[in-house]
């Protein structure tokens, strides 16, 4: 199963942001309207517990339907939950590590902590850390990180009880996204195509951007302390990378990566947790174009 977040069509007629969803690995897709969203825009989704949660910087709240209703093409059934969100400090990204403990980085240098997604979140950190607008977040253990704009980061080592702002690898350029492989080593990749590591939690960076035309990295995500994916756009076509030795070495063909569908832009990649060779990405294939999976 895979659950997709499309962006809001605003032409005639204007769609919501909806879900495309599988359920048989890829083999046919169908789609929801998340019909709470109206005509807005989601940000990004997670699953949590029996859910499937989107959140929306410009609506200032988050959206949630039993993953079994949408399994079943049910259509309806999205509720919205707005308390707890601080005008003008709307979620953008969200991470789930159980159930019971999701972590939502905002715009502002808000960080928001969810319970439970029927019910309202509350206030970790409310932007005196940094007040840049966040743009990922990652954890593994009781570790989080959020990246945001020029050249946030911050980090808190205790299940986000306290934050502290640790000084990024890219002076003056927005970083675009974070994985946590464990509580010292740190991927993140930037706005100007670069890529760093740390294995010190932050104390010092290591650029390992893997092809100096690289315009932009979107998204970086590993399986283990292993293996790990990222997408980055290299002279206007999206590449993916995969790495099976922490980082050290990315590889964008041979027998990492192929058969790779040309794309202007992935957005996004999913590896599979439970199968390291299977991965899911999604972008456009031209601006303003088709959407790819």
């Amino acid at each position: 199963k895979a659950y997709v977040l499309t962006a809001l069509e605003s032409g005639s007629p204007s769609l919501p942001s909806q879900l495309a969803y599988t359920l048989n690995g890829g083999g046919s897709w169908d789609y929801d309207s998340i019909s709470s969203l109206s005509t807005l825009a989601g940000n990004a989704l997670a699953q949590i517990g029996s859910r499937i949660v989107v959140v929306s910087q410009t609506d200032l709240a988050h959206h949630h339907k039993q993953q079994s209703s949408i399994d079943d093409g049910t259509s309806g059934g999205w509720s919205r939950v707005s308390s707890g969100y601080v005008a003008t400090k709307g979620p953008r990204a969200i991470w789930s590590k159980s159930p019971s403990q999701t972590y939502i980085a905002a715009a502002g240098g808000y960080i928001y902590f969810m319970g439970n997604p029927t019910a309202a979140v509350t206030v970790l950190s409310d932007g005196s850390v940094t007040t840049q607008n966040l743009n990922d977040i990652r954890g593994m253990g009781r570790t989080i990180v959020v990246v945001g704009a020029n050249n946030a980061i911050a980090h808190s080592p205790n299940g986000g009880d306290t934050w502290a702002l640790v000084t990024g690898p890219a002076i003056g350029v927005a970083l675009t996204t974070v994985e946590v492989v464990n509580s010292r080593t740190w991927f993140v990749g930037a706005a100007n195509g670069k890529s760093f590591y740390t294995v010190n939690a932050g104390e010092s960076w290591t650029e390992y951007t893997p092809d100096s035309n690289a315009s932009t990295v979107n998204k970086i995500r590993f399986v283990n302390e292993l293996v790990g994916y990222m997408v980055v756009e290299v002279s206007g076509a999206a590449r993916v990378y995969r790495t099976a030795d922490t980082g050290y070495s990315w590889h964008y063909d041979g027998s990492y990566v192929g058969n790779v569908p040309t794309a202007e832009q992935l957005n996004f990649i999913v590896p599979c947790p439970n199968n390291y060779n299977v991965a899911l990405a999604g972008g456009v294939v031209t601006a303003g174009g088709d959407g790819i999976l």
